[in-house]
This record gives C-alpha cells, sequence and structure tokens, in this order.
C-alpha cells in the first residue's frame, strides 16, 4: 500500500465513529422567521417531534431562534419524498422488478426506491439519476435501489443501492454532499464525486471494487472503512481484511484507427503483464452510456459479430489474478463492412475462342465499385487487364496463352460520404503445363 494510500485508510479509521454519528444527524441553519413550530409542521414526519430538536439542541423559547444558529436533527424524523431516474440507453432484455411484478424496460422509464434491475444475456441498461450521475449494468447482472429519496429540509438527495448479481459501472457528478453508497453482503463502497466499478458473485459470497476516478471508502463486518483512491482496487470476500491493489493498466489496442470491414468485426491488444484474462467493450458513445456488446477472453483479442456500419468505440481492460478488472482505455473506431470472397475461374467459348470468367462475391451497405487486375507477374506490374469502376461481379477475358497468370479484385465502398477500400489476396491460374 503506497503512503498516500496508507493515510487516507488511517485517516477514514479514525474518523469513523464521527461518520457514523453524522449519517445519522442532519445539521440546519436557522433562517429569518424560522420556529420550532413552523419547522416541525414543514419538515418532519410528526410535527410533536420539534420536542425531541429542542432538548437536543437545549432551545429554551421553541418560538425564538437565533439566525444563523446551526440545529442538529436527527435524521430519522425528517420529512422526505422519492426521486426518479431514469433509463437513458438499453440493449437486449433488460427487467424491472417492483413488489410480486415484473416488466420489461423502455426509453425513459422510470426507476425508483424498492425498485430491482435485471440484465439478461448480451443485454445492458444504463439509468441517469437527476443530478447527471449514471449507473450501467452489462449482462448477466442485477441492482435493487435500497434508497432513492430526497429530505425535504434540506433538499439532501440519499441514494443507496444493492449489487445482488454481475458488474456495475459508477458514475457519480462531483460537487455534491449528498450520500451515495452501493452496497453488497460482503461490503459497503461509499462515494461522493467518482467513477467505480463493483461486482458481486453471490455463488461464492466475493466482490470486487475498482476506483477509476476519485475515492471511495469501503466498509465490511470484518475490517473497518478502508479507503481507496483512483487507480486503486480490492478483491473482498465477507471473512477477509481489505488488501489495496494497484489496478493494472488498459492494454492498447493494435491498429487502433483500423476500418471494420469484415462480416465479423476483430480486434486485438498488446499482452498486460501479470494479466488473468482481458475485456472488451463496444458501445455507440465515448462515455459507455449505449453499449451494445462484450466479450471476456483469456487472450488479448476479441471478436465480435457484425454490426451495421456507423462510428463506435472500444473499451479494453484487463483482469488480474484476483478477478479485479483494471483501468480502461478507449478507441473510435469505423465500421463498414466490405467483404470479398473469390470464385475459381471458368473456361469456356466459341466458335474456337478460350474465353476465361472471372467471378467474386462482396458484401456490404453503400454503394461499390470493383476493379480487377490481370497480370503475368504475382506482383502484379506486368499487367494484361486493368479495369477499374466495374459495377458487376464477374469479368471475362478471352484468348490467353499458355503460362501462368496472377489476378487481384479491389472493392471500394461508398457510404454516407465516408469509402473503405477491400483488396483480395492475389490468385493463380495456370494454363497449360507449367514451364
Amino acid at each position: 500500500m503506497s503512503a498516500m494510500l496508507a493515510l487516507l485508510a488511517a485517516f477514514a479509521a479514525a474518523q469513523a465513529p464521527r461518520a457514523a454519528e453524522s449519517a445519522d444527524i442532519v445539521t440546519y441553519r436557522v433562517k429569518r422567521g424560522d420556529t420550532l413550530f413552523d419547522l416541525g409542521e414543514r419538515y418532519f414526519t410528526r410535527p410533536g417531534d420539534y420536542r425531541l430538536v429542542q432538548r437536543l439542541n437545549r432551545v429554551a423559547n421553541p418560538r425564538r431562534l437565533s439566525i444563523g444558529h446551526v440545529l442538529r436533527i436527527p435524521r430519522r424524523i425528517l420529512r422526505t419524498e422519492p426521486v426518479k431516474g431514469s433509463v437513458v440507453a438499453f440493449r437486449g432484455t433488460v427487467m424491472i422488478a417492483e413488489r410480486e411484478t415484473r416488466r420489461p424496460v423502455a426509453m425513459r422509464a422510470s426507476i425508483g426506491e424498492g425498485m430491482t434491475m435485471e440484465t439478461g444475456a448480451k443485454s445492458f441498461v444504463t439509468v441517469e439519476l437527476p443530478d447527471a450521475s449514471r449507473f450501467s449494468l452489462p449482462s448477466s447482472s442485477r441492482v435493487g435501489v435500497a434508497r432513492l429519496r430526497r429530505t425535504l429540509l434540506t433538499g439532501e438527495v440519499e441514494r443507496r443501492f444493492r449489487v445482488e448479481q454481475g458488474r456495475s459501472d459508477w458514475d457519480v457528478t462531483p460537487g455534491t454532499r449528498d450520500p451515495f453508497s452501493v452496497e453488497t453482503p460482503v461490503a459497503t463502497t461509499a462515494v461522493r464525486g467518482t467513477g467505480f466499478r463493483v461486482t458481486f458473485a453471490p455463488d461464492v459470497e466475493a466482490m470486487t471494487v475498482g476506483v477509476l476516478e476519485g475515492q471511495v471508502a469501503v466498509r465490511s463486518p470484518a475490517t473497518s472503512e478502508t479507503a481507496l483512491a483512483a487507480g486503486t482496487g480490492a478483491a473482498i470476500r465477507a471473512d477477509s481484511p481489505i488488501v489495496a491493489a494497484t489496478l493494472l493498466p488498459g492494454p492498447v489496442l493494435e491498429r487502433p484507427g483500423a476500418v471494420q470491414k469484415a462480416e465479423q468485426l476483430a480486434f486485438a491488444a498488446r499482452p498486460v503483464p501479470g494479466a488473468s484474462g482481458y475485456g472488451f467493450e463496444i458501445a455507440s458513445d465515448a462515455g459507455f452510456i449505449d453499449r451494445i456488446a462484450e466479450t471476456k477472453a483469456d487472450t488479448p483479442e476479441a471478436r465480435f459479430d457484425g454490426l451495421p456500419g456507423g462510428t463506435y468505440f472500444i473499451r479494453t481492460t484487463a483482469f488480474d489474478a484476483q478477478g479485479l478488472e483494471g483501468l480502461a482505455n478507449v478507441y473510435g473506431f469505423d465500421r463498414q463492412m466490405n467483404t470479398l470472397d473469390l470464385d475459381a475461374p471458368q473456361a469456356g467459348g466459341v466458335d474456337g475462342r478460350r474465353d476465361y470468367l472471372f467471378r467474386w462475391r462482396g458484401s456490404g451497405e453503400g454503394t461499390v465499385e470493383y476493379r480487377f487486375v490481370l497480370s503475368r507477374d504475382e506482383a502484379g506490374q506486368d499487367r494484361v487487364v486493368d479495369e477499374a469502376g466495374l459495377a458487376e461481379t464477374n469479368i471475362s477475358v478471352s484468348n490467353l496463352p499458355p503460362g501462368a497468370w496472377y489476378w487481384r479484385v479491389w472493392s471500394v465502398r461508398y457510404e454516407n460520404g465516408r469509402h473503405s477500400e477491400t483488396v483480395s489476396p492475389t490468385q493463380k491460374l495456370q494454363i497449360g503445363e507449367p514451364q
């Protein structure tokens, strides 16, 4: 553990009793015209609870309060109102459970206290809260909303979530003191403004926390509160201490600017020392709000089924031996499918003429032009035919003398102001016996 991390952890442990107390107490600065009677009527669950506040703060006259005086008020007596988040992106099978009902998610669906969200295989969802904080769930994950309420007196919004299964990514808007926590049966993660992820595996009662930005405090029944800074994380079990670890760096993608032209998308990254696995995610936006696909692999390579043409983003991560997911690298890439397959030439002809039919097949979106080159040498320098701008997927060449001939095809596609070019491998056509 670094010196800075040790200092943060020591500070968090020393402040634990005070933090627990402050979590139960709300402070309020008296304004002009305030009385304990008025505060009780407007903000307390029971108006008569003003007496409790009077005793706690040793107020002599509940009708006379000094402007600017700070009152300490138990949180449990304050009136609250529910707050709603909303679904801003989803794909696949995503369900919302509330009490005894389950229903499919919809765009802009309200998400509130008491609800649970669950993603199926190859499914994703992102929920945004009123302060622009967000959380996202990839495939096979489940998160419940334990608390999402605004305290009427202070405007403070308490946000408490429960990860029941799988992985969750959290992006908490900084600049607010509103409490925000993510809990599992193993430990609770408390944050202010930060980016972090939490996973939980119920079958083995284990969780991980990885901090991408800012700082979080993690507390479990077996340990005191531990501070985790950006770039660190921990793999946690209920009966074990929380030990901070440095997150692995994000894998560097090979050829990140290459257009993805094949029917199946393929990516390769450089190996990361100490990695036990690699994660790849694709989204339509750089913030990964609208996620499309994901995979985890033992090697730094990934393949995805075809996507429509457009601009996308891929995020690469590495997992350490404890299963802790590391930092991420994000790359943009263009998808413009432009496949090209060649068929074997066919010989034919009439009236003594010998014709050779060269055929190929291409697929993709947009408009396409082909170029056909036939040459006497494999390098394509001594060309006999060089035809560009072809719309058809075949060309016939007549009266080729015996010998070795080499041919290639170019496919050039144009779509939404972009173009991509695919070139086939060189093919050999032997006419007659080899010399």
